[in-house]
């Protein structure tokens, strides 16, 4: 699933690529993927407005619209879910075979959700509607407001193994299976650790590894696994994905776990 670094990497794509364009059409071959609004009624709610801004708010891409200059308060929520992507094109270019919805633009060009699984979702909202839906994720990580003090009171009402609260988009907003391991094995704390047993100082260094490895993956367009999802992502996990091989940190065997039905890679040596 596209976390955190790969929805901004999409992002910071897409305000180079679709800002100012004007919508003059919307195409799906998978309606469902569309909410709460049937493809005729999205195609009629988005013809003729523009693409004022492009944002994100933890996992999710903000398309705000304008009706010329004048900003609307509605705007495009999109999810990419499980093996979401978009990708903008020349309209003469053939769509690739698993497009779903397709956004098409007075210049000749598209922006195409592309969706293996179907499970993406494309919301048209009201401000007040997306306000709503934002509001229920905790906070941005990234945010320099988000600081140390903030996480540790964070972590010390919570009992729960920090793995699953990490990725408890309620909690802290973004993180997914491979950030949450990469953060945990970077500031060396094992995975099923109770999230109220960290001292200060752990909780300074496991937020400082956070907000490192998230800038480090945004900066390398994220991880690409070859699945299509992201595109020349560079970030390459030390631990994620690595199990049976070496902990770059003291050389013993990374081991696979189960850990609230997701596998977590963890070296039992140096995390503790």
């Amino acid at each position: 699933m596209p976390e955190l670094p790969e929805v901004e990497s999409t992002v910071l794509s897409l305000k180079q690529e679709i800002v100012s364009k004007t919508i003059i059409g919307v195409k799906a071959t998978w309606p469902r993927m569309i909410e709460p609004y049937s493809i005729k009624n999205l195609r009629k709610q988005l013809t003729g407005l523009r693409v004022d801004a492009v944002s994100r708010r933890a996992k999710c891409i903000i398309i705000s619209l304008a009706d010329n200059d004048k900003p609307l308060p509605l705007a495009l929520l999109v999810h990419l879910r499980m093996s979401g992507r978009l990708q903008v094109a020349d309209s003469s270019r053939s769509p690739h075979p698993h497009s779903r919805v397709i956004l098409c633009f007075a210049d000749g060009s598209e922006c195409r959700f592309i969706d293996p699984r179907k499970f993406g979702r494309f919301t048209l909202l009201s401000q007040e509607g997306l306000e709503q839906k934002l509001n229920q994720y905790g906070p941005e990580p990234l945010q320099s407001s988000f600081r140390a003090k903030n996480f540790y009171q964070a972590l010390q009402s919570k009992k729960r193994s920090l793995k699953p609260l990490l990725l408890d988009q309620q909690f802290i907003a973004g993180i997914g299976n491979i950030y949450a391991d990469e953060s945990l094995w970077e500031a060396g704390i094992h995975p099923l650790r109770a999230a109220d047993s960290l001292s200060f100082d752990e909780a300074k260094q496991l937020l400082k590894a956070i907000k490192r490895i998230l800038r480090s993956a945004i900066r390398l367009n994220g991880t690409d696994f070859g699945d299509g999802v992201v595109h020349n992502g560079r970030f390459k996990p030390r631990v994620y994905g690595q199990n049976g091989k070496q902990c770059k940190r003291c050389g013993k065997e990374l081991e696979r776990l189960v850990v609230a039905q997701r596998g977590t890679v963890v070296c039992n040596t140096c995390q503790r």
